[in-house]
């Protein structure tokens, strides 16, 4: 995809790749479309096969990439729906799965994924994300292996009611694209 990407540029499209995701722009609709139009076709030509119920090939303003709702009118960046759902639903069961004994023992790979899915929302979330999941991360450094259990100490679990209570809060607000530190991206 690379020399791809290079020769479309080299054309003047302004196009970014990230594995099979491209995300193409321009100043204008026309110029938009008119890139749009010669990518697909150079695509199918090339012989990729498009899966065209994921492809947007009309220009748009408003779109989610990446798991990332972009609304260039406003200069808007937040979290897919999608992904606060998912988020919320492990923070639910992180939950069910500690009880109301306070079962502090979890799958340590588990508990990754959920510091996984904050961590990406720094994007939009800034270094709140750093800082409240310091605790979890200690938690998961203890680990013996991906399988193992580990504790969850009480710091941790203050840092997951946390997110679960303010995920759709800090969401909502969302991050100015013009103020999103190109290295969260």
């Amino acid at each position: 995809m690379r020399e791809l990407v290079k020769y479309w540029r080299n054309d003047g499209f302004k196009i970014v790749m990230y594995l099979d995701d491209g995300l193409g722009g321009g100043k204008t609709y026309s110029e938009c479309w008119k890139a749009s139009k010669k990518i697909k076709s150079d695509l199918e030509s090339f012989g990729f096969v498009i899966a065209h119920e994921k492809c947007i090939w009309e220009p748009a303003q408003k779109f989610t990439w990446l798991g990332f709702d972009w609304n260039l009118i406003d200069g808007l960046i937040q979290l897919s729906g999608k992904r606060v759902v998912k988020l919320k639903d492990c923070l639910n069961s992180l939950f069910l799965q500690i009880g109301c004994n306070m079962n502090v023992l979890v799958k340590v790979r588990f508990l990754a994924s959920i510091v996984g899915q904050i961590i990406s929302a720094q994007a939009v979330i800034g270094d709140e994300v750093r800082l409240r999941t310091r605790f979890s991360y200690d938690c998961i450094l203890a680990k013996a292996s991906w399988n193992s259990l580990v504790v969850l100490n009480r710091e941790a679990i203050a840092e997951f009611e946390f997110w679960l209570k303010n995920i759709d809060k800090l969401n909502e607000k969302g991050s100015e694209l013009s103020s999103v530190d190109e290295s969260y991206i």
